[in-house]
């Protein structure tokens, strides 16, 4: 982790490491995250966090070390997410202008998946959290933009004229996912408090029936309220 760093601040002095070796280094992470030797003890925690901020603090390109980047911490953040409390959120406030900015304009799938998933650990590691509102607020932004990028459906009858299988059939995997954040962003707008969600959608919400989300999925019967 420790070279990856040097490597993106030297890039900022035009002295830098060739990309694959940058990438090997890269690789190697991802690896000794996904196989760790034992449970992560305080310190390496520590200096894990404190890596990967320092690695998005310099991050600025796209391309298939950005994306293992990304893999890499949602590797960390399912095997040790639970261990991390506020530290989650630390992690995001380094990455989320990365994040935000290439979900919309990256024309990487892969890129893209890796993204979407690191946004639902977020999601669910943040669940308690105090201050994880703001989290929710910048998910809602991106995923509707998105959700007005992509074509969800292969054909041109109208949305409102098939049926729910039908839908469900033209889906990839990658607007499954996508599908799956928004119902989980639009659920996590719902335990908001009413000054929250009026503070999120700049107006009054005097109807449940009413609040934009409830136009979109049946947050009535979600499968998160358990």
């Amino acid at each position: 982790m420790g070279k990856v760093e040097t490597s993106f601040s030297e890039k900022s002095n035009s002295q830098y490491n060739p990309k694959e070796e940058v990438f090997r280094c890269v690789l190697t992470l991802h690896s000794l995250l996904e196989n760790p030797p034992g449970d992560f003890p305080d310190n390496l925690r520590e200096d894990a966090v404190k890596g990967f901020i320092g690695i998005f603090s310099f991050l600025r390109d796209e391309g298939k070390i950005a994306r293992k980047l990304i893999e890499c911490i949602n590797i960390f953040l399912l095997k040790d997410g639970p261990n991390l409390g506020c530290q989650c959120l630390e992690i995001h406030n380094a990455v989320q202008q990365f994040v935000l900015r290439s979900w919309l304009t990256s024309h990487d799938r892969g890129l893209k998946d890796a993204v979407i998933s690191y946004a639902r650990l977020q999601l669910n590691l943040t669940r308690g959290a105090a201050d994880g509102s703001p989290l929710v607020e910048q998910l809602l932004d991106v995923v509707g933009r998105e959700l007005d990028q992509t074509n969800i459906s292969s054909t041109s009858v109208p949305w409102s004229d098939t049926t729910k299988d039908d839908r469900l059939g033209t889906l990839t995997s990658s607007q499954c996912g996508l599908v799956e954040l928004a119902a989980l962003v639009f659920y996590r707008l719902r335990k908001l408090s009413w000054g929250g969600m009026e503070r999120l959608w700049g107006k009054s919400v005097k109807r449940r029936g009413k609040w934009p989300p409830y136009n979109l999925f049946d947050l009535n019967n979600s499968p998160w309220e358990r």
